[in-house]
């Protein structure tokens, strides 16, 4: 489900979420009660964390992990859910409202990325059914587990309509998108202008994501 480092002890992480099993005579059956497990690579060994946190529908492409903490986008309580791999904590981040409930407003897309270091909520919307043109908001996260700490960073209105699916950011101020035509595009927040890029055929899973390269030692 996560994985990332905990720089307090110098140490990278794993984290993840699984159902429990109950033996019943011959067959296995699944309960209704999930754990959740954390991997120390430095120790080795998994421990099960003792938290009451439903993971519900995580919503594809939804996951990510920046300044050492791990997200999900929880789909059935419409939440973001984050653990400090460091101090080892939960957090339930309610979703902002990205638009005025007072129009009509189709949602195209909605994503979490890391921008410019911060947790973003990117959203794009067509105004009406139909429309050549969309609008893409963007809201970065200040403090986890408080809706109102949610802060609208940009509205970009006038957008192409094959402006599809937003996958991914840059560290320039880029945003990639894919289009209805399975085509990969940067958007660029400061100039507002949208460069084609010479990759095609995207798949609907489709993500762009920045790395750091490191060598580490994985035991066998």
């Amino acid at each position: 489900m996560g994985f990332g480092y905990d720089r307090v002890r110098d140490d990278y992480k794993v984290i993840r979420n699984a159902m429990e099993w109950i033996r019943c005579g011959i067959e296995d059956t699944e309960s209704n009660e999930s754990i959740w497990e954390l991997y120390s690579l430095r120790t080795d060994s998994w421990r099960k964390l003792d938290v009451d946190i439903p993971l519900g529908s995580v919503t594809l492409g939804a996951t990510l992990h920046t300044n050492g903490v791990c997200h999900w986008w929880n789909r059935d309580e419409d939440c973001l859910v984050s653990f400090d791999l460091s101090c080892e904590v939960f957090y339930k981040t309610p979703l902002p409202l990205q638009v005025d409930g007072n129009f009509y407003c189709e949602s195209k897309d909605k994503r979490f990325m890391t921008l410019n270091g911060y947790v973003a909520f990117i959203t794009t919307y067509a105004t009406n059914y139909g429309s050549i043109t969309s609008t893409l908001y963007i809201s970065i996260l200040g403090e986890y587990g408080m809706k109102e700490s949610w802060t609208k960073l940009f509205i970009v209105e006038s957008l192409p309509s094959y402006i599809d699916r937003p996958i991914g950011a840059g560290n320039k101020g880029e945003i990639f998108f894919r289009t209805k035509y399975k085509e990969l595009v940067q958007f660029d927040l400061n100039t507002q202008k949208i460069e084609k890029l010479l990759i095609n055929d995207l798949l609907h899973t489709f993500q762009i994501l920045l790395y750091k390269k490191i060598f580490l030692f994985i035991k066998d």
